[in-house]
């Protein structure tokens, strides 16, 4: 099973598991490492998270990178428009 570069999974283990008798591929995940942050950008108006994924990085998809990078925000769906948000560099 190949874990693409660009997933939030990437560089973790793959372990079998069996369940009720079959064998199902699981990720694993590994220890994580530090971020390394680049700049800190506001994020201003109705903007969402997968719309400034796609400003910073070119694909929206990459969202989850910005949430990690912020574990004290539970919600991204309600945040005032002058949230300051770390972004890890790209």
């Amino acid at each position: 099973m190949a874990i693409p570069a660009s997933s939030r999974y990437y560089g973790a283990n793959v372990v079998p598991v069996e369940v009720n008798g079959q064998v199902r591929n699981t990720m694993y995940p590994g220890e994580q490492g530090p971020f390394v942050f680049s700049y800190t950008k506001v994020l201003l108006g109705p903007r969402r998270l997968d719309q400034l994924a796609y400003e910073v990085y070119g694909d929206d998809q990459q969202w989850w990178r910005i949430a990690d990078a912020n574990p004290e925000i539970v919600d991204f769906f309600d945040l005032p428009p002058d949230t300051e948000l770390r972004v890890p560099r790209d």
